[in-house]
């Protein structure tokens, strides 16, 4: 698992022969399979996940990270790590060196051709037609992670402890240049709102459209000093049932999920639902398949990669 792991993070440092134009572009991860074509273990955690690398001539987005990237021949060269690459159809498949896994993916065009539910959608907002979709195609943000990092420090120098919780919505024209931007579900008030704004404006912010259409992509921000106690409780908890999940004391996590969710607990975690994964497998591992099904259900559906997969193979 923890090879698995760096294989994520050690391609951002990935290097690409600048001759193979064929690698250059968006691509969507499939599947996660062993080197004989075996599957993975439904408690393993890439079953179902989601991942997209953007190659072009000398660097890489991966991992909402930019990159210098060079290559060469048919390995991929990272540092330490090293990964063969190959096409296989439409498919590029990465396979870390001293792994026994390979990364199947597909061009962004590819995977929307294949699955036609994740195209585009129009969609009415600020009195525009803009087009919506998922975030894996939606318009990248190169520098995203950097500007929540100097917003969380800026308003900290600031002594700034006011809850700052607010979707930003971002237009993208078919150029690949932010047209406008708007916020939703917002705590800022006036005076934190155009705070905001001139961050926005002094930092910048690059983005990628590779759809073509104007398109609208929205992220999420949260920073909440006064709740930072009660967030650190249930991090606790939630890295204790990640313990649990790993040890496959599925029994234990059957009783104490239901019951701490009951109680309200989690009402106040940034983590996400993730334990309804961890709640669905330990429904699989005693064979409760209705169970299963329910819990990924409470996680999300079809368009939702961390539990697209237990959905198709389990629940169709």
């Amino acid at each position: 698992m923890f090879k698995l792991y760096l294989f994520f993070i050690s391609l951002c440092c990935a290097t690409y022969p600048a001759q193979n134009s064929n690698l250059y572009g968006k691509w969507i991860l499939e599947e996660i399979k062993y080197s004989d074509g075996k599957e993975l273990e439904v408690n393993h955690p890439f079953y179902s996940t989601s991942h997209l690398i953007y190659i072009m001539s000398q660097s890489l987005f991966v991992n909402n990270h930019t990159e210098k990237a060079k290559y060469e021949n048919t390995t991929i060269n990272a540092g330490p790590f090293s990964y063969k690459y190959e096409f296989q159809g439409n498919y590029l498949i990465l396979e870390p060196n001293n792994d026994n896994t390979k990364y199947y993916y597909l061009k962004e065009s590819d995977f929307l051709n294949k699955y036609p539910e994740f195209n585009p959608q129009i969609v009415e907002t600020e009195g525009l037609n803009v087009y919506s979709s998922h975030e894996l195609f939606a318009p990248i943000i190169i520098n995203w992670p950097d500007f929540q990092t100097k917003v969380i420090l800026a308003l900290w120098e600031r002594k700034d402890y006011k809850p700052y919780i607010f979707d930003v919505n971002f237009v993208i024209d078919e150029d690949s240049k932010l047209e406008h931007y708007f916020f939703t579900n917002s705590s800022l008030d006036k005076t934190q709102e155009n705070f905001i704004r001139s961050l926005v404006s002094n930092i910048g912010l690059s983005f990628i459209n590779t759809s073509e259409k104007k398109m609208i992509t929205t992220r999420s921000f949260n920073f909440n000093h006064r709740n930072a106690s009660s967030s650190q409780k249930v991090g606790r908890k939630e890295m204790e049932l990640a313990e649990w999940y790993r040890e496959n004391k599925f029994d234990k996590l059957i009783r104490e999920i239901p019951r701490l969710e009951e109680s309200g607990f989690f009402k106040d975690s940034t983590h996400g639902n993730h334990r309804f994964v961890k709640l669905g497998v330990a429904y699989l591992a005693k064979n409760q398949i209705t169970e299963a099904c329910v819990a990924f259900r409470k996680k999300g559906d079809l368009k939702d990669f961390s539990v697209r997969k237990y959905l198709i193979n389990f629940c169709n």
